[in-house]
């Protein structure tokens, strides 16, 4: 519903849609040299029989961008001896209506052009190699563009790519690499290795393993986009350390154990779960 005051010819907005609704305008007192394009669409926009108006807005969209496309048409007309300043008032809640439904098909029309987003939905299946099994807490985790899974089995850690029809073997790793999880950009693979107690990096082509630091991890790793990995740790709370390596900080403390930490899209809140004393 329309409220307010209208500041045309100190009428209510409610009265001058009502006058728009009942008379047929004159488009006359348009600018002369407005685009014929332009008025034509106004004109249409404000036919009183639905069958004469427009039946979408893509329909407008064509007439503005036909007139978007021919500019020379905006000034095709002479201006015409001033209007009396009567007729200008009378005409002043036309114009005003006219402008009002401009513009909105105007937002509609730059509405329409975007471009939406595409996202891909992929399903595939995956079966673990004859002989091969999971290992260790957490073995599966997912890259962040959801194009990659790598899992840990008996044999190390596999890397399965949703354009590839097997899993292959991240050369490197063997069976006490558990808790694997991408970097954000999906180049490499961190992961705890169980024989050293150490937290460690590899490329996902495969390599030598780089070795970050010595922990203690409860739960999964979570490597953030400001080049830094999460983790919880028994006694010391929620853990931070440089993917590159170095002394792990600590990111937050309280008496409970916390564990499963997840950096958020904003790269600067986390989440985590909270255990009581005796709880696990």
């Amino acid at each position: 519903m329309l409220t307010g005051r209208s500041l045309f010819a100190g009428e209510d907005v409610s009265q001058t849609m009502a006058r728009v609704l009942e008379r047929q305008p004159d488009f006359s007192i348009l600018p002369p040299n407005i685009h014929p394009r332009i008025r034509q669409m106004l004109e249409r926009c404000l036919e009183k029989a639905p069958r004469n108006r427009y039946g979408s807005i893509n329909d407008a969209r064509v007439d503005i961008e036909k007139a978007l496309a021919d500019p020379g048409g905006v000034l095709a007309q002479p201006v015409p001896a001033r209007e009396s300043p009567k007729k200008l008032r009378t005409m002043i809640p036309w114009i005003a209506a006219a402008l009002m439904l401009g513009a909105v098909i105007a937002g509609a029309v730059l509405w329409n052009l975007k471009v939406p987003e595409l996202r891909q939905i992929v399903r595939f299946d995956d079966v673990l190699p004859e002989g091969h099994e999971f290992t260790g807490n957490w073995p599966i985790n997912i890259s962040h563009d959801g194009k990659k899974i790598v899992y840990s089995t008996s044999k190390g850690l596999y890397l399965r790519s949703v354009d590839e029809l097997a899993a292959k073997l991240v050369s490197g790793t063997g069976d006490t690499a558990e808790r694997p999880f991408f970097s954000p950009d999906g180049k490499w693979i961190g992961f705890f290795s169980s024989l050293d107690n150490k937290l460690k990096k590899i490329a996902v082509s495969g390599g030598v393993p780089i070795a970050l630091a010595d922990v203690s991890p409860v739960g999964f790793f979570d490597w953030n986009t400001d080049g830094t990995i999460v983790y919880g740790q028994r006694g010391a709370g929620i853990m931070r350390i440089s993917a590159n390596g170095g002394t792990p900080e600590s990111l937050v403390k309280k008496p409970d154990l916390l564990v499963f930490p997840r950096v958020l899209l904003d790269g600067k809140s986390l989440m985590y779960t909270t255990y009581k004393s005796g709880e696990i």
